[in-house]
């Protein structure tokens, strides 16, 4: 098996045929056996989006000696969230990349994930995290804010020759069988040997590839109070330091909930996240950008985890 073409493999009787089509598989092949590094056949990208996924694929394609173009639409770069976790197999590929060189005083390194009953935060087990998870898939497990996560892809993407283009709108993608293009808002019109299609949950490139075939974002059923509380103000009160004097990952687990609590940037603020059951009739009935009222929001998630564990 060790000297099976990984395409091979895939197709292999005892695995079942593949419903990949067959050029995708053998693209899987070379990615997969690929030997020379950071070298080889280069081209032009064009990424859209200017998230996290877009400026990833535009590092990666950068590295290896291609001419990336980013189209953003927003005005300007930024970001906005809460905490975000890095696992192994994310910042393997960051270190290699040189992101995590720009992000160093931003991240915590928790030591452990800590799961605790619901009703009092009793320790019902811990998963070590430090120096288990270096030793076993050789990379840290890293924990950080996402504005600060994405500050540090752009500063990379930019210093290895990255354009990135704001106020850049994409209206239609268009492609035959020897070329790709898009066309932005302004009437721009850009070739490029590929597209990567990364515009996020309203995309335009999936409704595109499915033929108009409307597509919408599903309900899980799910939703979450997310804050992020700056330690300083926690630190007076001795039921709290716990949560932030300990670089670990608390995650408490009740019926259909559980909260998540751990230290982001540098440390200096920590992140909740408070999840819960979302009738569907009330999802989407917030206007975008309107600011809730806190008193009712605090009113409402107190009400959604009564009972539990005070701190």
């Amino acid at each position: 098996m060790a000297n099976t073409p990984f395409s091979t493999a895939l197709q292999r009787h005892e695995y079942g045929l593949t419903k990949y089509p067959s050029r995708s598989v053998n693209l899987l092949d070379r990615l997969m056996n690929n030997a020379h590094g950071d070298s080889g056949t280069t081209g032009t990208a064009t990424s859209i989006g200017a998230g996290l996924g877009g400026l990833s694929a535009a590092i990666a394609l950068a590295r290896r000696g291609n001419q990336v173009t980013v189209f953003e639409q927003a005005g300007k770069i930024g970001e906005i969230g809460a905490g975000i976790q890095l696992p192994p197999n994310c910042t393997r590929f960051l270190r290699q990349w040189g992101v995590t060189s720009h992000f160093q005083d931003s991240v915590v390194e928790p030591e452990a994930i800590t799961l605790r009953r619901w009703e009092n935060g009793v320790p019902l087990g811990t998963t070590k995290l430090v120096p288990d998870f270096q030793f076993k898939f050789g990379s840290p497990y890293y924990l950080m804010h996402r504005a600060d996560f994405h500050t540090a892809l752009v500063k990379c993407a930019r210093q290895l020759g990255v354009e990135i283009q704001t106020g850049s709108r994409v209206i239609s993608y268009n492609s035959d069988a020897n070329s790709a293009s898009v066309q932005t808002a302004d009437g721009l019109v850009v070739s490029a040997d590929l597209i990567i299609a990364a515009d996020g949950i309203k995309s335009l490139a999936r409704s595109t590839i499915l033929g108009g075939i409307p597509n919408p974002p599903l309900n899980t059923g799910f939703a979450a109070y997310r804050a992020t509380v700056d330690t300083r103000l926690m630190r007076d009160h001795a039921d709290l330091r716990g949560l932030f004097e300990s670089p670990n990952i608390s995650l408490w687990i009740g019926e259909n909930r559980h909260v998540m609590t751990y230290c982001i940037s540098g440390g200096k603020k920590l992140n909740m996240v408070l999840s819960h059951p979302e009738n569907e009739s009330n999802v989407g009935d917030i206007p975008g950008g309107s600011r809730l009222d806190m008193e009712t929001t605090l009113a409402e998630m107190r009400k959604q985890f009564e009972g539990w564990d005070p701190v």
